[in-house]
Order: structure tokens, then sequence, then C-alpha cells
């Protein structure tokens, strides 16, 4: 990485004497995208619209547990997509402001420091803008709290706004790892969320998908409520016939098992019973993994009936399924 000739230059114009080293200037090396490689798992953040400042902590949540403290080899390299869904509350541009405001400019830092320093342990984060014209920066932490972990951070837009699924179904087509990370901008993930459910899908290869349980929280105040939800996968799958017993925004899943959301407004909960009559193993981890925000502008919320019906019917044709017989719309609804 020696400028040889800034070194010959400076040593022409005999400033030193034959048995001085002189003064060495780092070339200026062609930096690499992290980009390309293995990744341990990819987290997929859709943004529409989200209280003030929620999108921030949701993603600080997320990345900052990371970038610092020391995690197992699983996570050392994770990649962040996020999909901007028609968002016009700022939400993604304050997720892109909070990352750019980590440690120090990449781009710009003197590579010429301290002896030693080329082996302190460095944490890097690589953001791309990819809406409208293509923007890039890196930013880089370092230091004795630094983790040594690379996330890349990819910021796109959809095609046409139509909804989440189409969203998700965008998003997992830019996820570059196998390990698929569920995370939505109004809440918050415990700081080791990510590496516990990377664990546990890694110990079994039979495992589709594993969620956590949630606190359900309003963004109001209140007094939050557990959300707890079965750790056995028999339990799960039993328990799914009959109402959604996932944390969708808590879960990870393997791509190729889940290939991608179902159509309607229910459109995790179908995914699920189609994973489920698929023979997809389930579960999730007896842990609360996630603090679910709710607020006056849940998508959810504003389209409560239209779900409940299209999660009964899925329901329905999940029973049938595995009965082999034709199941009533009472019947349903009584076991429901």
């Amino acid at each position: 990485d020696l400028n040889r000739e800034e070194y010959r230059r400076r040593a022409s114009q005999g400033k030193w004497d034959a048995v001085h080293v002189g003064t060495m200037w780092r070339g200026r090396r062609e930096r690499k995208s992290v980009r390309e490689g293995a990744w341990d798992a990819s987290v997929l953040l859709p943004v529409k619209t989200a209280p003030k400042g929620c999108a921030r902590v949701a993603v600080e949540s997320v990345v900052h547990p990371l970038l610092v403290g020391k995690f197992a080899p699983e996570v050392s390299r994770i990649q962040l997509v996020v999909v901007d869904d028609g968002c016009c509350d700022g939400s993604v541009d304050d997720i892109l402001d909070w990352c750019r405001s980590l440690g120090t400019d990449g781009e710009k830092e003197d590579d010429v420091g301290s002896e030693g320093r080329e082996e302190e342990q460095v944490s890097m984060v690589e953001i791309w803008d990819h809406r409208g014209e293509k923007t890039h920066y890196v930013r880089k932490l370092r230091g004795t709290n630094s983790s040594g972990a690379t996330v890349l951070v990819d910021i796109v837009s959809t095609p046409s706004c139509e909804g989440v699924r189409a969203a998700l179904n965008y998003g997992m087509t830019l996820c570059r790892a196998p390990l698929i990370v569920r995370m939505d901008a109004d809440d918050v993930s415990h700081p080791d969320r990510l590496p516990l459910l990377l664990s546990a899908l890694r110990a079994d290869p039979a495992l589709a998908l594993v969620g956590t349980s949630a606190v359900r929280f309003s963004h109001a105040g209140g007094v939050p409520a557990l959300a707890p939800h079965p750790s056995d996968p028999l339990l799960t799958a039993w328990s799914l016939l009959f109402s959604c017993t996932l944390c969708h925004p808590s879960v990870a899943f393997r791509r190729d098992r889940l290939g991608g959301y179902e159509p309607g407004p229910a459109e995790d909960y179908a995914t699920w019973l189609r994973m489920l009559r698929n023979r997809g193993k389930m579960r999730s981890l007896p842990l609360v993994g996630l603090w679910y925000r709710r607020h006056g502008e849940n998508v959810s919320g504003q389209k409560r009936e239209d779900r409940r019906r299209h999660a009964e019917a899925e329901s329905r044709r999940t029973l049938e399924f595995l009965l082999g017989e034709e199941v009533t719309e009472d019947v349903t609804r009584c076991l429901r």
C-alpha cells in the first residue's frame, strides 16, 4: 500500500540522507463493495407508515446490537433490505439518516493511524440508497465495543404500491441470504432475537420457520400485554388450524421453504397454512423477542374484518385438505 511515486519524489529532493527511512504515505486503495460473498441472514423491513421516530428505533433495535458487543459467528454478515412502499411520512429517510450517523465516514477516513490500527476490530455498515439516483455511503465503527460485523443496507422502492404482500415479495427478490428475518417499522426487537432465531434454524435443518412470543403495547400508552405462542412444533401446527399463533414480524424463515407470500388481506396467516399443508415445521422460541406496537395506523387494524374473513376461509381450506372432506362455514367458525 506504499505510495512509491510520492516516496521517490520526496527522496529525490535531497531532504533525507541515506540512513533515514523517510515518511511513508499510504496509497489510496480502491474500495470494494462488501456486497459480494455469503450472507448469514437478510432482514426484510417494509415501510408504509409509522408513528414519528418509530422506524429509526426499529432499525436501531436490529442493527446496533450487531455492531457492538460479541455475537456468534452466524450474525457477522447481515443484510438489511428496507422496502419503501410509498412511504410519505419521512420514515425511510429517518432510517437512512440514522445509518449515516453511525461511526466515522469510511470513504474519507485517513488510513494512516497509530501502530497496530490495522489489527483493530472494525464494524462496517455499507449503505445503498437505490431510490432515484443511486447513492452510496460507508460507515465504520472502531474500538473495544466493535463486534467486527458487516451490515449491508439496501434501501429500495417498490415498483408499484400494491400493499404489504407485494412489498414483501419484491423485497425477498433482493435478499441475498437463504435465511430471512422479518421486522416491521413500528416494532422493537430484542437484542438477542436475531442470533437466537438463526441458531434455531441452523440447529434443525427440518425447521422451516421460527418466531418468538411478543409483548403488545400501545403507542398511546396503557398496560402492555403478553402474546405467548407455542414452542412445540406439533402444538404450533394444531393451533394454526384455528388462529394465527405465529407473530409475523418476529419470525425468521428459510427463503426456499416459504417461497412467497399468499394474496389477500391475511397474507401471513395464509402463507403459514400453505407451509403447514406442505408439511413445513414451524414453532416459536420460548422467549419474548419482539415488542409489537399497536397504533391507529396499523395496516392490520384498518382492515380487521377483511382479515378475519380471509383467515376463516384459509382455515377452512386447510381443514378440508387435512380431513379429506368438506367442512362447512359454521363448523369452521365454531372451531375458531
